[in-house]
């Protein structure tokens, strides 16, 4: 995993990818699928702590064994909220 200290820890501990890395029946297509659905999940998780730019590459080696997966997550700016005006009625 290559992004910045903060996401890179939410990124170990929210990612499925993450959690399945051991498992021992993994297959070429489910390693796929779950790289597919890690780019969502890592956007999701910049996107939480402001980084809504955040540009997510993740690659999969099958030729490597085993297969090695890179994720790489270059945040951007984060969006900052400045000002917040809140008008209740009845």
């Amino acid at each position: 995993i290559d992004a910045p200290s903060p996401l890179k820890a939410m990124i170990e501990s929210g990612v499925g990818l993450v959690r399945w890395q051991t498992y021992a029946d993994m297959t070429p297509e489910l390693l796929d699928r779950l790289a597919q659905e890690a780019q969502n999940e890592i956007r999701n998780i910049a996107a939480a702590e402001g980084y809504v730019s955040a540009h997510v590459d993740v690659k999969v080696d099958h030729d490597a064994k085993p297969p090695v997966v890179t994720m790489t997550v270059t945040p951007g700016e984060p969006t900052r909220i400045s000002d917040v005006d809140i008008d209740v009625k009845n």
